[in-house]
């Protein structure tokens, strides 16, 4: 399957009911969305941390998502990013730990499972999150649900690229 050119604009409402869908939104919550970024909260453990995600495009034309976060109480820095390299070691290629901030590199993470996406635009506005694809190639639906279930039992099958 392929599409040539669609927009997609995301409120912050909509972002949540993914991840509702997704079964994260008991972890992960959406404040807002304004031209920063898409700022929410994270729980872990018993803290309420922080984030902002900031969407974007490389030079390459991939797809990036930064998210740094924050907590009002100081936590030392070296043990955030120690806890997000551990968190993140059996993570997919195309997710990255530099210094406390994660960089998401959204083709490689769909590359397991056969889709290709180019972006025109991945940007915030005030209110929205505008996603424009400039294309998008999707396996026969039947290959993608095998590669779906592959991925969800066996575990991810990159090293992760995160060093």
């Amino acid at each position: 399957m392929r599409i040539a050119r669609i927009r997609v604009d995301l409120t912050a409402d909509d972002i949540n009911l993914l991840l509702l869908e997704w079964g994260t939104a008991s972890v992960i919550r959406v404040t807002g969305v304004t031209s920063e970024g898409i700022r929410g909260q994270v729980k872990l453990l018993w803290w309420g941390v922080d984030f902002l995600a900031k969407p974007g495009m490389a030079t390459d034309g991939s797809a990036t998502i930064e998210v740094s976060a924050f907590k009002l109480v100081p936590i030392p820095s070296a043990l955030v990013e120690k806890r997000l390299r551990d968190a993140m070691k059996d993570a997919p290629n195309g997710i990255d730990v530099i210094q406390q901030t994660l960089k998401v590199h959204l083709q490689s993470l769909l590359k397991p499972f056969g889709v290709n996406l180019n972006l025109a635009e991945f940007q915030c506005h005030d209110g929205y999150v505008r996603i424009g694809v400039d294309g998008l190639t999707l396996p026969r639906l039947q290959e993608l649900f095998a590669a779906i279930v592959e991925v969800g039992t066996t575990g991810w099958t990159g090293a992760g690229g995160n060093g």
